[in-house]
Order: structure tokens, then C-alpha cells, then sequence
């Protein structure tokens, strides 16, 4: 657990402790800007590893590398089980780990909810495609169950794998469409996970045509910065991959469906990061040069 008192300022080591946490799908908490405890403290930033043992800084601006002169200081660390639960308790926070243990649905009952997830989207693609789930999805939804670590219950959590998962297959078999079609594109790779990560991309499709190598990721769900610190973290773990990459330039782009963005095409903050429709999303693929780029007519 970090606790960072000044959020406008996160040191280098910070900042990766955040990237690597992640990437392991660790929780992470942060305070309601301006609010302040009981005692006065500012807000916090909280990364919490596990609930089993918890730390804190004697001088937490020492250790974020606020003070010229940083003094001596200690951490305090702990395994007491009481101890840990008034720092969640102060903090607001909830174990990580589900109190009681969960009865796991059946294959065959996650299975019908993909395929009836899967059949309300039918309307968000060409008449010409039409997904069906594979068995590889349906071992990937009760792996991506298997690694919730909110408490949920069981159907609750099927009903959300389903519903993102069945995204992901209507938006891979969109792309396996295009790139039938079209020789300038071509899936290098799905549900890769690199190594030493608890990430995986959903898609990653070379663009011969413009030298780019997108990376695809499908949300369905409104836009959310989290998303964007998400793609960024794939950016990088795929531009630390060349032999994936082909040592072409990374594009992301993040797919909604028609009616979570309000242009279906936008860009972000990000200078390598789009949003899009899967309605739009072709049209992106197969353009001669990104958008607002400009160049030649030949």
C-alpha cells in the first residue's frame, strides 16, 4: 500500500509502482479530491497489494521526495489482522478478498449467457457477419470469474464476462471479416498476455498500409479514463515486444458501441490513442492516413 499526501506531484518510482500494479489487476483507491480526515490529513493515493499486511511512513513528504532535506524516517509495518482492519476501516476501504467463498456457476449455464449476450449485438454489425461463441471464450469467461477480485455474486460476475466477452468476439470477427478482404491487414495476435503480466490485448492487427500496428480494445461500456491508463499500459508492453510488433509504430484505439461516444470517431488526450464505433472502426482501418493527418494527393 502507498499512501501519497499530495497528489498533484507522484514521483518516477510512484508512478511505476501504479504501471506494475496495473498490470496485476491490484486494486487501486483513490480518495475524493479535497476531502480531509478527521485529523486534517490530505487526500490519499492508496495501492493495495494484498490484506494481509499493511505499511505506513513516518514521514510520507520525505519518501515522495518533497523536502530538500529529507529526515530520517521509519515504516512501520504490520501482519495484525486488527490493525489492518481500522487502516481500511480510516481509509474506507474493503478487503480485498471476498468474505465467504463463492459456488461457482456451471459451464453450461455461462455458456448460454455468452451466446445470449452475443445475440444482442448482432444488430451492431453488418448483416453479412455473424459471430458465434467459440469454446475459447468460454474457458476465458470462467477465467476472467475466476480472477474477480471484488466481491460479486456468481451471476452477477457471469453476467458481466459474458457481456464483455461477447463484445470481444463480435469485434474479432469484424476483423477477421476485414482482413479476409483486404491483404494490408492482418491479426498478428488475440488475447495475447506478455510476459510476466495479467494483462491481455484483445487484438493487435498489422496495418501494412500506413506501418502501424493497432492495438484493439473492446469496451463495452461508457468511456472512462481508466480505459485510457489501460491502453497506455498495452502501448508499452506491446512496443516492449518487436518480435509481436514487427517494429511498426503502435496505435490504440478503443471500440464502444454505437451510442456510448458521441462522435464515432474521437480522439483522446492521448496523441496514439482513438476511441471509436465498431460501426466506424473499418473505416479507420482501411483509410489511407489517420485521421487529421494530412499530406499529398498522388
Amino acid at each position: 500500500m502507498i499512501a501519497a499526501p499530495n497528489l498533484s506531484y507522484i514521483p518516477a518510482w510512484i508512478e511505476q509502482a501504479i504501471t506494475e500494479a496495473a498490470e496485476r489487476d491490484v486494486e487501486i483507491v483513490q480518495t475524493e479530491q479535497g476531502r480531509q480526515d478527521q485529523q486534517g490529513q490530505p487526500p490519499l493515493l492508496t495501492v493495495m497489494a494484498d490484506d494481509k499486511r499493511a505499511m505506513v511512513h513516518s514521514d510520507p513528504e520525505a519518501v515522495l521526495d518533497l523536502r530538500a532535506d529529507p529526515k530520517r524516517q521509519q515504516l512501520y509495518t504490520t501482519r495484525d489482522d486488527g490493525a489492518i482492519a481500522k487502516l481500511l476501516d480510516r481509509l474506507g476501504l474493503k478487503r480485498l478478498r471476498a468474505p465467504r467463498p463463492r459456488t461457482p456457476l456451471a459451464p453450461k449455464t455461462i455458456a448460454a449467457m455468452l451466446k445470449d449476450a452475443l445475440g444482442r449485438l448482432q444488430t451492431e454489425l453488418p448483416k453479412t457477419v455473424t459471430p458465434k461463441i467459440e469454446p475459447a471464450d468460454e474457458t476465458f469467461a470462467i477465467e476472467t470469474i475466476g480472477r474477480q477480485s471484488k466481491p460479486e455474486s456468481p451471476t452477477i460476475a457471469a453476467k458481466k464476462a459474458a457481456a464483455g466477452i461477447a463484445w470481444e468476439r463480435a469485434m474479432s470477427t469484424l476483423l477477421h471479416h476485414l482482413t479476409d478482404q483486404h491483404d494490408e491487414l492482418k491479426v498478428i495476435a488475440e488475447r495475447w498476455v506478455p510476459p510476466d503480466a495479467r494483462i491481455d490485448l484483445d487484438l493487435i492487427v498489422a496495418d501494412e498500409r500506413k506501418g502501424i500496428a493497432w492495438v484493439i480494445d473492446a469496451k463495452n461500456a461508457e468511456p472512462t479514463n481508466d480505459q485510457l491508463h489501460k491502453m497506455k499500459t498495452q502501448i508499452r508492453l506491446l512496443k516492449d515486444a518487436p518480435e509481436i510488433s514487427g517494429g511498426r509504430a503502435i496505435m490504440g484505439v478503443i471500440v464502444h458501441r454505437k451510442g456510448q461516444l458521441q462522435t464515432s470517431l474521437q480522439p483522446t488526450e492521448h496523441h496514439n490513442i482513438l476511441r471509436t464505433t465498431i460501426q466506424r472502426l473499418p473505416d479507420l482501418l482501411l483509410a489511407k492516413r489517420l485521421p487529421g493527418q494530412t499530406g499529398a494527393r498522388r
